[in-house]
C-alpha cells in the first residue's frame, strides 16, 4: 500500500506542471487583468504573468513565492515594451522598491523598465533563489536595484541609467547578501553623486558574490566598483571582466569605511581606463567624519587587469596600514596621468608586486619582473586592448591558479606562460598552413 501510494503522489506531482496557468495584463483591457498587481497576488508556483505594452503607474508588491521546479515568472509578452512609472506614487517609509520584493523565493522577472521611483527601482528584501534579468532602470532617487540581506540572486543584463538621482546607496547595490551573481549589466549616467551613485557595490557582511562582464560608465563623482565591510566581514568577492570607463572618480576601489574585515577579494581581467580620478585604489578612508581604530583588507589579488589612460591620479593607489597580503601581478598599467603604481603608508612587505607592465612614471617598491613598455595594444584610442601580436606582454605573466581565463573567457595561458593584462593572446595561424604547405614542396 505505501508504494501504491507513493507512485500515486509522484504521478500528482508530475501533473502539476500540466497545471501551470499562463496570465495576461493589460492596461487597455482584453487580458485577465489590467493591473500587474492583481496578477501578481493571483500567480502560484508554476505560473506565469505576460504583460502587455502599456505603462503602468502603480507600485507592485511581490507576496508570493514559487518552488525550485516551478518558479512564478513575469515577464513581459512577447516584445512588447512595458512600463512602470512611479510618478506622484509615494510610500511612508524610505525603504523598498517601486518593484518590491519581500520574504519570497523562486520568482524570474524580466523585460520590464522601470522609471521614475520615490526610492529604488526593483527591491529585494530577505528573499531567495530570485532572478532579475532584461530589465531597465531609470531616474530612481536611490538604487536601480538594490539586493539586500538575500541569497542565490542573480542579476543579470539589465540596464540602470539615472540611479541614485539625490537619494543614497548605489546604483546596484549588494548589501549583507550571499552566492549572488551580478552579471552582463550596463551602469551608466547616476545622478549628482552627492548622496551615493557608485556604479556596482558589494558592501556590509556580503561574501560569495561573483560581478562579472558588466560595463560601468559615465558615472558622476563616483567609483564604478567598490567593495566595502562597513562594520561587517565581508569576503569572497571577485570582480571579473568588467569594463569600467569615463567616471569622473576611481574606476574601481576597496576599502573599510568603518573597520570591518574585507578579505579575500579578486579583481581580475577588468578594463578600467580613461577615468578621471585615477584608475584603482586600496584605500584607508573613512566614512565621512568618522574615526575608527583601523581600516582591515586582507588576502587581495588584483592580476591581470589592464588599467590605462585614466586621468588626474594614479593607476594603481594603495594607501592603508592595515593590508595583509596584496597580490599585484600580471597587470598593465600605463599611461595614467600621475605615477603608474603608488604606495604610501603601507607596509611594503604585505604587497607582493610581479611580472606587471608599466608605461609611464612609476614608484620602487620591490617589484619583481617589472617590464617598462609600450604595451602595443591592437587600438587603445578605440578601446581595443587586445594585445598585438608583438606586444613585450605576451609570454610574460606569472603562473598562477588563480586566473585561468581573460577577459573575452580564453583559457589562460595559451602558449605554457601567461600573458600580462586583461588578454590573453590567441592567434590563429592556421591561414599559414597552406604557404608552409607549398613552401615544402
Amino acid at each position: 500500500m505505501k508504494n501504491i501510494i507513493s507512485y500515486m503522489t509522484m504521478y500528482i506531482l508530475a501533473l502539476i506542471p500540466l497545471c501551470a496557468t499562463n496570465y495576461y495584463v493589460s492596461p487597455h483591457g482584453g487580458a485577465t487583468f489590467t493591473t500587474i498587481q492583481s496578477a501578481v497576488d493571483t500567480a502560484q508556483a508554476g505560473d506565469t504573468v505576460y504583460i502587455k505594452t502599456g505603462i503602468y503607474h502603480e507600485r507592485i508588491s511581490f507576496n508570493h513565492s514559487g518552488t525550485a521546479s516551478h518558479p512564478i515568472v513575469i515577464k513581459n509578452f512577447e516584445q512588447d515594451k512595458v512600463i512602470i512609472d512611479g510618478t506622484n506614487i509615494n510610500w511612508s517609509v524610505s525603504w523598498g522598491g517601486l518593484l518590491d520584493f519581500s520574504e519570497v523565493s523562486y520568482i524570474n522577472l524580466s523585460g520590464l523598465k522601470v522609471i521614475n521611483s520615490t526610492h529604488a527601482g526593483i527591491f529585494l528584501d530577505d528573499c531567495h533563489h530570485i532572478t532579475i534579468k532584461n530589465t531597465k532602470t531609470h531616474n530612481t532617487y536611490s538604487s536601480g536595484i538594490g539586493v539586500w540581506y538575500s541569497n542565490h540572486v542573480r542579476v543579470k543584463n539589465n540596464e540602470v541609467s539615472l540611479a541614485c538621482n539625490d537619494g543614497g546607496e548605489e546604483c546596484i547595490s549588494i548589501v549583507d547578501s550571499y552566492h549572488v551573481v551580478v552579471d552582463y549589466n550596463e551602469v551608466h549616467h547616476n545622478g549628482p553623486g552627492s548622496d551615493g551613485g557608485e556604479g556596482i557595490d558589494v558592501k556590509q557582511g556580503s561574501h560569495d558574490v561573483l560581478v562579472a562582464h558588466n560595463e560601468v560608465h559615465h558615472l558622476n563623482n563616483r567609483i564604478g566598483l567598490y567593495t566595502d565591510p562597513w562594520d561587517t566581514h565581508t569576503y569572497n568577492i571577485t570582480f571579473d571582466g568588467n569594463s569600467v570607463h569615463d567616471c569622473t572618480n576611481f574606476g574601481m576601489a576597496i576599502a573599510s569605511e568603518m573597520g570591518g574585515v574585507i578579505e579575500h577579494v579578486t579583481f581580475m581581467n577588468n578594463l578600467v581606463y580613461h577615468n578621471l580620478d585615477g584608475g584603482m585604489a586600496v584605500g584607508g578612508w573613512t566614512a565621512d567624519g568618522q574615526t575608527v581604530a583601523s581600516n582591515p583588507i586582507r588576502h587581495i589579488n588584483i592580476m591581470n587587469n589592464t588599467i590605462y589612460d585614466n586621468r588626474n591620479s594614479d593607476g594603481l593607489y594603495i594607501a592603508n596600514p592595515d593590508v595583509i597580503d596584496i597580490k599585484v601581478h600580471n597587470n598593465i598599467i600605463g599611461k595614467n596621468d600621475d605615477s603608474q603604481i603608488y604606495i604610501e603608508n603601507t607596509p611594503l612587505s604585505e604587497v607582493s608586486l610581479n611580472s606587471n607592465l608599466i608605461e609611464g612614471i612609476t614608484g620602487h617598491y620591490g617589484e619583481v619582473n617589472q617590464i617598462i613598455a609600450n604595451p602595443m595594444f591592437v587600438d587603445a584610442s578605440k578601446g581595443d586592448f587586445h594585445l598585438d601580436p608583438h606586444s613585450p606582454a605576451i609570454n610574460s605573466g606569472v603562473a598562477n591558479s588563480i586566473v585561468l581565463h581573460d577577459f573575452d573567457g580564453t583559457k589562460r595561458p595559451q602558449n605554457n606562460a601567461w600573458d600580462i593584462g586583461a588578454y590573453e593572446a590567441n592567434f590563429n595561424f592556421a591561414f599559414l598552413i597552406p604557404i608552409l604547405y607549398l613552401l615544402m614542396r
